[in-house]
């Protein structure tokens, strides 16, 4: 099961995570701001000391990284005959940094925008256009909702989360949630009340 920690205090604007792997290993992670008046590994090591975690008692460990995650696409993602795909364009969900599902599905409208150019009948520059047609709209939705749970405190957070689980949000996501393309999961909220 994996497990998500929000403190502003700890993982300013983002989170805390934990995904293990098998009985022995377990990903241990922290997202802050830019804005964070702390290093990364700092915020880093406070997690791990202040989370009182019983997976991690007398755990090693094996490997570290750190990087930047864009949180907003690029104004421009095509100039001339350079056009950019993925993290270089900030297709990266703003909710937790998971940029793969964007990336990949950007490449392959890229590919297929310079083939259209290869064969005579499109040019680079309509690929702005596309990718923000089919994925602009779930990105600024993903923006918002990290606003959201950035700037709210604990306290109020944790009543949303208490909230949302008394109106059924549990069944909800597990049914018809889309942690990718949240466009396509509030049509299917919609159609499901209109339903009804």
């Amino acid at each position: 099961m994996v497990g998500l920690y929000f403190d502003n205090r700890i993982a300013h604007r983002f989170f805390g995570w934990t995904v293990p792997y098998s009985d022995t290993k377990i990903e241990v992670g922290i997202g802050i701001s830019d804005r964070a008046k702390t290093t990364s590994l700092v915020a880093f090591r406070r997690f791990v000391a202040e989370s009182d975690m019983e997976e991690l008692e007398g755990a090693r460990l094996v490997n570290g990284y750190a990087s930047v995650i864009p949180l907003a696409a690029r104004r421009r993602t095509v100039m001339g005959n350079v056009a950019l795909v993925g993290d270089a364009a900030g297709q990266v969900k703003a909710t937790t940094g998971g940029g793969i599902i964007f990336g990949v599905s950007c490449a392959k409208l890229l590919a297929h925008q310079v083939k259209k150019v290869v064969d005579g009948k499109g040019r680079l520059e309509d690929y702005e256009g596309v990718w923000r047609k089919r994925y602009g709209m779930d990105l600024k939705m993903h923006a918002v909702l990290h606003k959201y749970y950035s700037t709210v405190d604990s306290r109020g957070l944790g009543m949303f989360f208490k909230m949302s689980k008394l109106f059924g949000s549990e069944q909800f996501f597990s049914k018809y949630g889309d942690m990718d393309r949240p466009s396509l999961m509030l049509k299917r909220f919609f159609l499901r009340g209109l339903a009804k």
